[in-house]
């Protein structure tokens, strides 16, 4: 059989035409790459151009595609937040954590001549990213060429100010840090770089120092506790007096209330007698007066008659009367009016 009537010229064709639209697709892709990329969110772009413009001031924002044709490319720099870690160990966020660099931990020399180390962590953005192109480059250089240095010499001038011993104090700890922080943000600012916040995470002494440091604290705390259980004293003093002070204004004051409460009564008391007293002179003064009226009445004109008429109600009651008939001086009748008269000193004959 020759090699003619072996080859199929079908499938040649087939391979062919795949050679051909692979090609065509291969070129298309490289064609694409090199005129479009995409910006991602969270991340701005700085457009270079090898022959034309140079670096470009204006950055593209992230979430878009782009047009970029030969010779141009598109740096891309983030624009969340960023941090520089200065420890021996990193955190578990720094692991696998593009947007955290792990730098070495910082050594602090004292204004007492002391040696120690420092965790601290430099919060940070991207705030131009053209002065950051411009000036390191592409990629993430900005941060061993500018963060770390900086950060670290205002960490090591501020923080070197303290005694050791002042790294406890959480006032003057945070003030040395604050001045750190303001002195790194003019410098690092100028090549686009934004200081958000430092943080002290950790503070470690020469170990013999560290033994010192923590003897004489622990004897500060002794003294202290001496002296807050002594104003505790003062204290305690100072309620019980003010308390026994309370009960007995309390107890004079319940007394005066009582003292009061008594005189009221009293007065009530010496009132009421005052007018039950009134009351009976008047009643007495009325009677006295009610009786003169009665005497005065008696005595003038018409007594006579009223005094028989008194006299006929006396003997209204009896029912038998015995007279006698001897008519002797000195007897006496009931029925002889006149010498009734006479005998109450009433004269004149009869009515």
């Amino acid at each position: 059989m020759s090699n003619g009537a072996a080859r199929d010229p079908r499938k040649e064709r087939l391979i062919r035409r795949g050679i051909f639209f692979g090609a065509i697709g291969l070129a298309v892709l490289i064609g694409f790459n090199t005129t479009f990329e995409y910006v991602p969110p969270h991340q701005v772009g700085i457009k270079v151009s090898r022959f034309a413009g140079g670096i470009q001031q204006e950055p593209l924002a992230g979430g878009r595609w782009y047009i970029t044709g030969p010779g141009v490319t598109i740096h891309l720099f983030p624009t969340t937040l960023q941090a520089v870690e200065f420890t021996s160990t990193a955190s578990e966020t720094a692991k696998g954590n593009e947007h955290v660099y792990p730098a070495g931990r910082i050594e602090i020399d004292t204004s007492d001549g002391s040696k120690m180390h420092a965790d601290v962590a430099v919060l940070y953005r991207i705030g131009d990213a053209y002065k950051v192109m411009h000036e390191f480059g592409p990629g993430r250089t900005f941060e061993v060429n500018a963060m770390v240095p900086r950060a670290q010499a205002a960490l090591k001038e501020k923080l070197g100010k303290l005694l050791a011993e002042d790294f406890y104090n959480e006032e003057l700890r945070e003030k040395a840090t604050q001045a750190a922080m303001e002195s790194m943000r003019p410098p690092l600012k100028e090549s686009g770089l934004i200081v958000e916040y430092v943080l002290i995470r950790q503070y470690y002494y020469n170990q013999d120092y560290q033994k010192q440091i923590e003897q004489r604290k622990v004897q500060d705390q002794l003294v202290f506790t001496q002296q807050s259980r002594a104003e505790a004293a003062k204290e305690d003093a100072r309620r019980r007096k003010i308390a026994a002070e309370g009960e007995a204004s309390v107890a004079v004051e319940k007394q005066r209330g009582e003292s009061d409460i008594q005189k009221i009564r009293a007065e009530a008391d010496m009132q009421a007698r005052k007018k039950r007293a009134e009351g009976d002179l008047l009643v007495t003064l009325a009677t006295a007066r009610g009786s003169e009226l009665e005497n005065a009445a008696i005595e003038g004109a018409g007594s006579d008659n009223l005094v028989a008429e008194r006299m006929a109600e006396v003997l209204g009651g009896l029912d038998t009367i015995v007279l006698s008939d001897t008519g002797k001086a000195g007897s006496f009748n009931p029925l002889d009016l006149e010498s009734l008269m006479k005998m109450f000193g009433r004269g004149g004959g009869a009515p």
